[in-house]
């Protein structure tokens, strides 16, 4: 009897210790996280698994999973998709917009914020608020008359350098971004003033303070903005 009370009271300080307490929750937190991967990663194994099959076994009932053991994979499926899509032409006028938007987003943000945060002008503050104040339109609200407007310029389905590109989709990107243009102006007030006086006292002109001077201090923010 005393001999089965020394091994409960044993067993029960085993369980009680931190090392032991310590090593179940992180079982049990493992188990749950790989229970929840295992489910978000079931809906991808669907997807690779369904774009294996042919069209009609793509319907069939019960659903067969696994490819090379319950049905033939047809491999043959993805450039027969790529070829169907002309991804050539796809994938170039993505890669043309995507950086002609990078490029103007980022280059007229930088342009705009350093004269918010640099010169000295009057109503300087009225314009940046109005500049703000653009972020409580949303993109919604100014769609068709923004299209209208492409529409007048005659703009509107019309080739960019020869290839099928709308110039719409490009333009806007250059006239920059209220957000983009508050976070570059907040990074810019961060440099002391002082540098770009002993820049210019040196000679340099606002771009050259701007390109030599302020430029390495942002790359960051001209990271994100390029990024976003």
């Amino acid at each position: 009897m005393s001999y089965t009370v020394a091994r409960t009271a044993e067993h029960t300080r085993f369980l009680e210790s931190e090392r032991v307490k310590s090593n179940l929750f992180n079982g049990a937190v493992t188990v749950v996280l790989l229970v929840g991967a295992v489910g978000m990663l079931f809906p991808i194994f669907f997807m690779v698994s369904t774009s294996l099959k042919t069209s009609g076994n793509v319907f069939l009932l019960p659903i067969r999973w696994i490819p090379g053991i319950e049905f033939i994979p047809q491999w043959n499926n993805f450039p027969d998709a790529l070829k169907f899509m002309k991804w050539d032409v796809v994938y170039r006028n993505t890669i043309i917009i995507a950086v002609g938007n990078m490029l103007g987003d980022t280059l007229s943000a930088l342009v705009v914020a350093y004269g918010f945060a640099r010169f000295r002008a009057p109503g300087r503050q009225f314009l940046f608020t109005l500049v703000l104040a653009t972020l409580m339109i949303p993109y919604q609200v100014r769609l068709v008359p923004e299209y209208l407007g492409f529409a007048k310029l005659g703009v509107v389905d019309n080739d960019f350098l020869g290839l099928p590109i709308s110039l719409p989709l490009m333009l806007p990107a250059w006239f920059g971004s209220a957000f983009n243009i508050f976070l570059l102006r907040q990074f810019f007030m961060t440099i002391p003033i002082e540098m770009d006086e002993a820049a210019k006292i040196d000679g340099a002109g606002p771009f050259r303070v701007l390109g030599s001077i302020l430029l390495p201090q942002i790359r960051p923010a001209l990271a994100a903005v390029a990024i976003g």
